[in-house]
This record gives structure tokens, C-alpha cells and sequence, in this order.
């Protein structure tokens, strides 16, 4: 944990479990509460950058950025497939959804349990996952057609690195390199708001 002490807001518990007999109880502190925020607020960023880069860079530029890294072609590959499809499952998505509402249906109105509405979802669900099964068997086809992996792959694009590039890489390293020294040192504190601090203390 990144706090050595914990001012308590709320006990749940204890809570016992019928099946095993155990006791179990949850304090609820200031310090645990700061951390999943922050925990929180890092999971979203990563979801952000996940969901705009496809939507935001050249699709033909994925395979060769990721061999540049030194991966092997298919793993490149392979990332640059798995990038290229978000952009088409949205559309395919899109499409589907406007040729149901066409024929009448209406997933405003979706009610029931999770169940039932995961049911009555599958007009949309259903042509989507099928459109890209086949999709990716087109791919497939493709790929054996090209002999694909048989010698070494040659790429239409090629990355070069400008000072802009060597000077963001650089800043990133040494602001990740400073960070892991700073953590297994254990620099700096959790900062925790004060107006949660006294609603801890009471």
C-alpha cells in the first residue's frame, strides 16, 4: 500500500457466511477510499487512450509501429488486426442498429432483468459477432493465399525517428525510471484531503 495509517470512516460488518461459517468485516478509511479513487481515475485514463487510438491513427501505420518496437511480425500483425477491428465492430455496430430500428426495433424500450434484456439484445448482438467471424475468416484466407509467415515480412510504410521523437521517449523513461526509484524507496505519501481526515476523526 502506498499509506502506513488509516483513519477510520465506516465498519461494515462483521458479516458472516452461512456456507463456511467465517466472519468477515470491511472498514472503510480515508486513506483505502483516496487509493480506489486514484486506482479508479487510472483505469479510465487507460480506457480514454485505448478507445481514442484507433479512431485516431492511421490504421496502416499499426503493424509497422509495433514491429519497431522489435516485435515479431505477427505479433505485430496480429496488434494491428486487433486495433483495425474496434473502428469496425463500432460501424458494424452502427449499421445494424439503424437496420433494426428500420424493421421496428426499438432498444430505448429494453426492460426485464439482465437476462431478458441481454435476449432481447440479440438482434443486435447476433449479425454483429456473425459479421465479424467472417470477417476474420476473409483475413485468414487472405493471409494463407499470401504466405503469410513463411519468410520475413516487408511493411509498404516505414516509421522514422524525428528529435521530438527521441526527446518524448527519453522524458517518458526518465519520468518511469524515477517513479519505480521514488516507489521502492517509498517517497512521498498518499495525500489525503483534510476535510476527509476529519470526517474520519469525527
Amino acid at each position: 500500500y502506498a499509506y502506513h495509517e488509516e483513519h477510520l470512516i465506516h465498519r461494515l460488518g462483521p458479516l458472516s457466511l452461512p456456507i463456511v461459517g467465517w466472519q468477515i468485516s470491511l472498514d472503510i478509511t480515508a486513506e483505502k477510499s483516496i487509493f480506489a479513487l486514484s486506482q479508479l481515475v487510472r483505469m479510465y485514463a487507460i480506457t480514454i487512450m485505448a478507445i481514442t487510438i484507433p479512431y485516431t491513427v492511421d490504421p496502416s501505420l499499426y503493424g509497422v509501429t509495433f514491429r519497431g518496437l522489435g516485435l515479431p511480425d505477427k505479433f505485430a500483425y496480429a496488434m494491428d488486426l486487433s486495433f483495425r477491428f474496434v473502428p469496425t465492430l463500432g460501424r458494424d455496430f452502427s449499421i445494424t442498429l439503424d437496420s433494426q430500428r428500420a424493421r421496428g426495433y426499438e432498444v430505448e424500450k429494453l426492460s426485464g432483468g439482465i437476462v431478458a434484456q441481454i435476449r432481447k439484445l440479440a438482434p443486435l448482438l447476433v449479425p454483429v459477432t456473425i459479421n465479424a467471424i467472417v470477417g476474420a475468416e476473409d483475413i485468414i484466407d487472405a493471409m494463407d493465399l499470401r504466405a503469410f509467415g513463411v519468410g520475413p515480412r516487408t511493411w509498404v510504410h516505414r516509421l522514422t525517428y524525428r528529435r521530438a521523437d527521441y526527446a518524448l521517449i527519453a522524458a517518458s523513461a526518465l519520468i518511469f525510471i524515477a517513479s519505480t526509484v521514488l516507489a521502492f524507496m517509498e517517497v512521498g505519501r498518499l495525500w489525503v484531503p483534510e476535510p476527509l481526515l476529519r470526517l474520519a476523526t469525527g
